[in-house]
């Protein structure tokens, strides 16, 4: 990694929920994304554990976004897709595009979330760019590819984010 670093901490706005629906899915025996018990009461195997880390993903995605917006930064889109991969943020700071990948983790037993990120993962960003940039009828002076890590501890994040990774 390269350039600019910051390192902060960031608490998610958690959405306003509805008693009644917290209550019920206490007090379910069917197995739901937000119950992953069976009808015996035991925990099953199979999807809602699987969901974990995609929603630990899209709260650390939204975490992101909410600090870019406060830096300045205006959101064109989330999570672009095409065949040749996926772009987490794409946003714009004056004439720049901001190309941003996101990386959560809940613990560090993998390494951390800036160590996941690989050279390779941020030539193939610059592609996607380039991929994403054919499909727009506007253009921009510079391209730039950042990275925003996260790590969870205690309900918490710490988050640094990289500018001009590549």
């Amino acid at each position: 990694m390269a350039a600019n670093s910051t390192t902060s901490n960031a608490t998610p706005q958690s959405p306003a929920r509805d008693k009644t629906t917290k209550n019920e899915t206490a007090t379910s025996n069917v197995r739901t994304p937000n119950n992953p018990k069976g009808p015996n009461g035991r925990p099953t195997a199979g999807k809602p554990s699987a969901d974990k880390p995609l929603q630990l993903g899209k709260q650390g995605e939204q975490v992101a976004v909410t600090y870019l917006e406060a830096a300045g930064l205006k959101i064109i889109d989330r999570n672009w897709r095409c065949r040749h991969g996926e772009i987490d943020i794409i946003a714009e700071e004056g004439p720049t595009l901001v190309v941003v990948e996101v990386k959560t983790r809940s613990g560090r037993s993998h390494g951390t979330a800036l160590e996941s990120v690989s050279r390779a993962k941020l030539a193939k960003l610059r592609l996607l760019a380039a991929r994403w940039l054919a499909t727009q009828p506007r253009t921009f002076s510079t391209v730039r590819v950042d990275v925003i890590a996260l790590e969870r501890f205690a309900g918490d994040f710490a988050m640094s984010h990289v500018r001009g990774a590549i």
